[in-house]
């Protein structure tokens, strides 16, 4: 009794062992995903894939299982019929073996026979035992070994069905236990795939292992990756505001401008009709000869003492002039003496007599918006060139038209700014050597004399290199009246 309560409770515990490795695996697998699991390097199947191989697994294991028990009946009824033959194997190999002995020693009295048989046989079956052992005591010679090669042949064929049963018994067990495992559903067949590949406490090792070697790498990448985000945010939101600062800036600026020009316009006046001018041995065609555009030099010079002119170019440029002490606090403030980024129009503060002079040059900024002189950068393009051959310049109140001879991009430092010539020669020389080997087209103007004015107009070019600058050269011609 104290054997079978012991493995009741063995039965138990092992019962109850099982249950909770299956709730920690149940526990383990709940929070897995896929992606986890593919970190982890846990193979992760396919269900249609997994259900075909079990089917074809269980079809196989049917098959062998049929064969099994086909075996086992042959060998069964084979029994029978041996069983049929030959009496002594129903008695079993113990009889068997008793017999071979005495017949093998052939000393052993019937008395001593009799009182074996009784022991451990039936009536009939020691009626037989006797009958044999007789034999055998009266059998000599060839009779005794005729006797003991038959009992020899039952003991064998008697170990053999044993074997034979003990081993057909073995297969059949292994094939119910198959069956039990095999998976009837879908969801018993996940369950039996976790089960078989994911342990709880290896997967708990594994994902140790995984966080130790791969945490560092996968930090370090988070915070990189992170970081690029980060810096890419701040450079978008920085980029935005520079682009919004600088729309507002453009607008503020050229409202202003436009303000100048409304407060110092006088309203046109009616002029002649369109004329072609002869300059310096080119006929340019004058296409604004019917009106005139004036403004009020007093006011604006009363404004700013620094004005010095205007410059208009149809609706492209129309900006007052100034020259202050230095080339410096125009490029960050306007007419108006107003801080902004677009600066003002203003001639170089070293030429003698500013407008004047013999070589003017005027500074001015190109804006992203063409406006101030951005326009000047067009003229790259001689189709633009041709378009707009003249630029209108007032000097104080008398305006002139200044006609394009040369436009090109060239150092910003170097002979073109050269300025204040000795002589004639000089300003010959400076002609026909720096300015008209590197405009990048001819323009109708073929010559420029000594005796004529000329202005510089320089703005920055539209790339990266700071130490360029485009200049737009025109010589002066007739008056505007």
């Amino acid at each position: 009794m104290s054997s079978k309560k012991k493995n009741n409770k063995k039965k138990n515990n092992n019962n109850s062992n099982e249950n909770n490795i299956n709730k920690k695996s149940q526990t383990g697998v709940k929070g897995i995903n896929e992606e986890e699991l593919k970190l982890m390097d846990i193979e992760v199947i396919d269900l249609e894939e997994y259900n075909a191989k079990a089917e074809a697994e269980y079809i196989a294991r049917e098959e062998k299982r049929q064969v099994k028990e086909a075996v086992e009946r042959e060998l069964a009824r084979n029994k029978k019929e041996e069983e049929k033959k030959n009496p002594a194997i129903v008695n079993g190999a113990e009889n068997a073996a008793i017999v071979k002995n005495d017949a093998a020693a052939g000393t052993v009295n019937k008395e001593k026979a009799g009182q074996e048989l009784k022991g451990v046989a039936s009536p009939s079956q020691q009626a037989t035992a006797a009958g044999q052992a007789m034999a055998a005591r009266q059998d000599t010679g060839g009779g005794q070994t005729v006797q003991q090669a038959t009992a020899t042949q039952q003991a064998t064929t008697a170990q053999q069905t044993a074997a034979a049963q003990q081993t057909a018994a073995t297969q059949q067990t292994a094939a119910a236990q198959q069956d039990k495992i095999a998976p009837k559903s879908v969801s018993e067949k996940i369950k039996l795939f976790f089960k078989e590949k994911i342990n709880p406490r290896a997967l708990v090792r594994r994902q140790n292992q995984f966080v130790k070697s791969k945490s560092k790498k996968y930090i370090a990448r988070e915070a990189f990756r992170q970081f690029v985000m980060i810096a890419a945010l701040v450079v978008f939101t920085y980029s935005s505001y520079e682009v919004a600062g600088m729309y507002f800036d453009y607008k503020e600026d050229n409202e202003d401008y436009e303000d100048l020009e409304e407060m110092f316009e006088i309203p046109n006046i009616e002029g002649g009709a369109e004329t072609d001018d002869t300059v310096q041995g080119g006929t340019i065609n004058n296409s604004n000869a019917s009106t005139v555009w004036k403004y009020d030099y007093e006011a604006l010079h009363n404004m700013n003492p620094d004005a010095v002119g205007w410059i208009k170019q149809d609706n492209i440029i129309s900006y007052p002039i100034v020259m202050g002490t230095d080339n410096s606090y125009y490029l960050t403030h306007n007419a108006a003496h107003k801080a902004n980024g677009a600066g003002a129009i203003f001639v170089d503060y070293r030429i003698d007599g500013g407008l004047d002079g013999w070589n003017c040059i005027i500074y001015g900024h190109d804006m992203k918006n063409y406006s101030m002189f951005g326009s000047l950068t067009k003229y790259a393009d001689k189709a633009y060139y041709e378009e707009h051959p003249t630029i209108d310049i007032y000097v104080k109140e008398q305006g002139y038209k200044y006609y394009v001879f040369a436009a090109y991009e060239t150092d910003a430092v170097g002979d073109t700014y050269s300025y204040n010539f000795a002589n004639d020669e000089e300003f010959t020389n400076y002609i026909n050597l720096v300015c008209m080997p590197q405009r990048r087209y001819e323009t109708q103007i073929k010559d420029v004399q000594p005796i004529c004015k000329i202005v510089t107009l320089s703005t920055c070019t539209r790339n990266s290199r700071n130490s360029r600058r485009f200049v737009v050269q025109a010589v002066r011609g007739e008056k505007i009246e």
